[in-house]
């Protein structure tokens, strides 16, 4: 049976457990937003062949695992964990068990704002010169 048969026949009968015991993975077909600033918090939208709304979903962030929730018919939510700067993969379990590919999702680091240049530039921000 070639992968496409099995998702096929898997999503068709609901069977995630078909998929599971032929050990074949469901495909991440997209994600969004692909990064998150180190703190998370961010919702991250999963599509794929996920159609079982009784299943207990997760997202699991480099291991750490989050609750997701099946917002219609192949969209997947979750709220991505804090992580240190970097890439991480991204995958989707049941029960525990992870049912899908790995993506990566990068965690970046927010952009300093740039000092000035002296303490000068910085006690004259409003216009005035100090004495």
């Amino acid at each position: 049976m070639h992968v496409a048969e099995v998702v096929s026949a898997a999503v068709a009968q609901g069977a995630l457990g078909m998929l599971q015991a032929t050990g074949r993975l469901f495909m991440v077909t997209d994600y969004s937003p692909e990064w998150s600033y180190p703190e998370g918090g961010v919702k991250v939208l999963i599509t794929g062949p996920w159609q079982e709304a009784s299943s207990s979903y997760s997202c699991l962030f480099d291991q750490i695992s989050v609750p997701a929730s099946l917002i219609q018919p192949g969209v997947l939510r979750c709220y991505c964990p804090a992580h240190d700067t970097g890439l991480v993969t991204l995958q989707v379990a049941v029960n525990n068990q992870i049912i899908s590919n790995s993506v990566v999702f990068e965690y970046k680091a927010r952009a300093l704002p740039s000092l000035p240049s002296s303490q000068h530039d910085w006690l004259s921000l409003d216009g005035r010169t100090p004495s």
